[in-house]
């Protein structure tokens, strides 16, 4: 959204609810540091080539193998950081923007921890000046992957939130027909032949219910309770057919 305004597709409460407790792997922080385990594991390997390539001045033929690499390395940071947040927002925790992002960008994070290594076992470079012309390069290219790969879990968890929060509401508008057709049937209000002739037909069939649900529940502007079953009360502002 280039024009600066937020495009929820759905109403956001403007008092922000209060966040229950969790257990300990379920915290933004232990999101964030797991988060980048599997993308690393994905491009363990090429690092070798890649560092040793570029440490030990020695030509680099296997560009396609990279590029699969990078595919991968996509695909799985996008599936993950998915997950993650789809943690997070089951334990009612809605803080889940700087937790995608920086759950795959802390691949980068691992990436620097084996140029730590890389350096004391694979190279013998000593003294002030390559230590600082080692570091300084590796902790530049692990920026822009952080970046990279914050940016690329971001937009694919954005798209994924979106997704779900714009069927959300028909998802319980199913739930609460489903719910109403027991109801009315365990009452007699439908009868199965009202069943057999709507058959597969759920459009049919919810028009038929949205209708009786119009017709018996007075709609007003404050919210309605609607008991439907025991275990199930619905809120009830308005109806569109």
């Amino acid at each position: 959204n280039w024009n600066g305004k937020p495009n929820n597709p759905c109403r956001i409460n403007p008092v922000p609810r209060q966040i229950p407790e969790k257990r300990w792997y379920l915290s933004p922080s232990a999101v964030v540091l797991l988060g980048g385990l599997l993308p690393f594991g994905s491009i363990f390997i090429e690092n070798y080539f890649v560092f040793t390539s570029f440490w030990h001045y020695k030509y680099y033929y296997v560009y396609g193998f990279m590029l699969l690499v990078y595919i991968m390395l996509i695909v799985m940071t996008i599936c993950v950081t998915i997950v993650s947040t789809y943690f997070l927002l089951n334990s009612e925790d809605y803080r889940w923007h700087w937790s995608s992002f920086l759950s795959s960008a802390s691949t980068a994070f691992y990436v620097f921890l084996y140029s730590i290594y890389y350096f004391f076992y694979r190279t013998k470079m000593t003294g002030l000046l390559q230590i600082t012309f080692y570091f300084g390069y590796t902790f530049m290219f692990c920026l822009g992957l952080g970046i990279l790969c914050g940016s690329i879990g971001f937009i694919g968890t954005s798209v994924f939130v979106k997704h779900i929060y714009q069927h959300c509401l028909q998802f319980l508008l199913i739930l609460l027909l489903r719910s109403l057709l027991l109801n009315h049937f365990d009452r007699g209000v439908l009868s199965r032949r009202d069943i057999k002739e709507s058959g597969h037909d759920q459009f049919a069939l919810k028009q038929r219910l949205v209708v009786h649900l119009q017709f018996t529940v007075p709609l007003r502007k404050q919210p309605v309770l609607v008991g439907v079953q025991p275990k199930y009360i619905c809120v009830i502002t308005e109806i569109n057919l």
